[in-house]
């Protein structure tokens, strides 16, 4: 079942588990790329076959969405991530209002004609997915992702990102869409993604605003997958200097932490073994 606005897996996978991120630690030394967790979704579904109780989950959930918002905010896990720069649904009274921008006609008519054991797949634990994954639920059938896009939020993604490319310094306002933006006790981060999902790293002191010229620019960054539930990071280099920004997704008193080292070193795949730690800082993320 398919749809015109609907992601690519590729994208999907940025979305929901965005992240790339070199991992130190001294028992496992790992670095997993986009392609590579790409590879692994397309793999478990491939090898996935919907069992009666994923049936039964989905079914339950299509009687939700059939009942109506009322029903379904009460099967939602908040806050329910909508693309940036349009904010999040932070709780149920947001969810009823802001209901129409997610859940339009066709995504609707595409959850309710679905069928359970064909058009929905379980994978791994990342949970249950529609189609090409329009759509993410739990094991128990609540609601923790919408990767589908509404003409009203197309048009809205659209407004806000002009807006927000004439607030910013000029210098940065050549990119393709912005990411998010880090807030520590003592630094502003905003991340964009340039194209071909290179990105900026572009840092001022707490007491600028990012209309004024940044403080450092870093370009080339990476983003890597983390192994559990979307956490995942960005990684850039600034001569001997390494520049982390973490999203922890289920972490909602520090959902960000920026590390910087200096001498990292790398094994024969490139994955960090060793390095020393300059700076952590929690952040808020946006």
């Amino acid at each position: 079942m398919q749809n015109s606005k609907t992601p690519s897996l590729i994208l999907i996978i940025i979305l929901l588990f965005i992240s790339c991120f070199f991992r130190i630690s001294q028992n496992t030394k790992e670095e997993k790329s986009v392609q590579e967790t790409k590879q692994e979704i397309v793999q478990e579904i491939e090898t996935q076959e919907s069992s009666p109780e994923v049936i039964q989950t989905v079914t339950t959930f299509i009687d939700w969405v059939k009942a109506g918002k009322e029903e379904l905010s009460k099967h939602t896990i908040y806050p329910l991530g909508r693309t940036y720069p349009i904010p999040p649904i932070k709780n149920k009274m947001e969810f009823l209002k802001r209901y129409g921008e997610v859940f339009d006609a066709t995504l609707l008519e595409i959850i309710i004609n679905s069928n359970p054991a064909t058009d929905w797949g379980k994978v791994g634990w990342r949970g249950i997915m529609l189609g090409n994954g329009d759509l993410w639920i739990t094991e128990n059938g609540s609601l923790i992702a919408v990767n589908y896009q509404s003409q009203i939020e197309i048009d809205m993604e659209k407004e806000l990102i002009l807006a927000d490319k004439k607030r910013i310094h000029e210098n940065l306002r050549e990119f393709e869409r912005p990411v998010g933006v880090l807030r520590t006790k003592n630094h502003t981060i905003r991340i964009d993604n340039l194209g071909d999902n290179k990105y900026r790293y572009a840092s001022w002191k707490n007491n600028k605003s990012m209309n004024n010229k940044p403080d450092l620019i870093l370009t080339d960054g990476i983003c890597n997958v983390d192994g559990s539930m979307g956490n995942h990071f960005y990684s850039f280099e600034n001569g001997d200097y390494l520049y982390q920004c973490f999203i922890w997704m289920n972490d909602d008193k520090n959902p960000a932490t920026l590390m910087i080292y200096k001498d990292v070193t790398r094994d024969e795949r490139g994955c960090v073994v060793d390095g020393i730690e300059i700076l952590k800082e929690n952040a808020k993320w946006q």
